[in-house]
Order: structure tokens, then sequence, then C-alpha cells
């Protein structure tokens, strides 16, 4: 079994990626827990293998209610990895924006899309944005056609007036 102790870094909640698997050397993600802190997350479902897969997707420092959004919302490591795969830039959003994304359908495929059409290291608002109000990769290449290259707000502003 892996060792799950818990220990205290930088206060109550606070996570942490101190613990290592035996045997092996990766870094392991651990709550370190107040009691609730640790009994809301495991009633969330979340288990040593989804915490590998933040940890993997570069994941560090999360405060506790974030983590336990992610949990609800469905953020999971593989989907945090495409993400920045296709998109660097988004190794830097903090855990709201992550959250948010989730929420609102930003998917792996749609951001490398948008990049492949010429609209990269695009801030985590405006993905989220554009997701909102229907910007397609589709759409904006066809504005950029159009002429010029449109700003994430032209576009947004152009779905949402129904122009190309």
């Amino acid at each position: 079994g892996h060792d799950q102790r818990m220990e205290s870094a930088g206060g109550a909640g606070a996570l942490h990626a101190s613990q290592r698997a035996r045997g092996n050397g990766r870094a392991r993600v651990w709550v370190d827990p107040s009691l609730s802190g640790v009994i809301a997350l495991s009633s969330q479902g979340a288990t040593p293998a989804w915490l590998d897969g933040l940890s993997a997707a570069g994941q560090r420092g999360i405060n506790p209610r974030d983590l336990i959004a992610y949990r609800i919302h469905g953020v999971t490591g593989g989907w945090l990895h495409g993400l920045i795969a296709a998109d660097p830039a988004l190794a830097d959003a903090d855990g709201g924006k992550i959250i948010a994304m989730r929420i609102h359908g930003v998917q792996p495929d749609w951001v490398r899309g948008l990049a492949d059409a010429g609209y990269r290291n695009l801030p985590a608002n405006d993905l989220i944005a554009m997701r909102i109000h229907g910007v397609t990769p589709e759409f904006a290449r066809a504005a950029m056609a159009m002429g010029g290259r449109p700003s994430a707000e032209e576009l947004i502003a152009r779905r949402i007036t129904g122009r190309r």
C-alpha cells in the first residue's frame, strides 16, 4: 500500500506534493487535512490515482475548495494535460479559471483548433467567453478570411451580433 500519511505544509488544508510513492520516487499530491477536508474530498470520490493525475499535469498548491470543485466538476489530470498540450500558456491558469473552463465546456480539441486558426496563448478568461458565446475555430477562420485578425473580444462581439 501507499503511505497515505497526511503531513502539514503551509497550514491546514494546503495541497502539497511532498509525499513520495514508495519505491518509485514520483511526487504524490496529498491534502494536508483538517479531518473535515479529508472527509469532504473522499466523499466526492477523490482517489490517489486522481490526485496523481493532477500532479502529473503540473498542479501544485491547489486550495482545498478548488480541489473539491475540481472533483465535483470533473477536472482530471488527462483533461488538464490536454489543455496544456493544446496551449502551454494554460499551465499558469489558477484553480478558479480551470474550474470555469471545465464548467463551460472548454475542451483540448477546441483550444487546439483555435491555436491552429491563429489564436494561441489566449488568457483563460478569453477562452471561457469565446466558448460561452459559441466562437468556434471555424468561425475564427471565417472572420480572418474577411481580412485582418480580429481580437478574441471582436470575435465574441461578431458572434453575438451575427456578423463575421
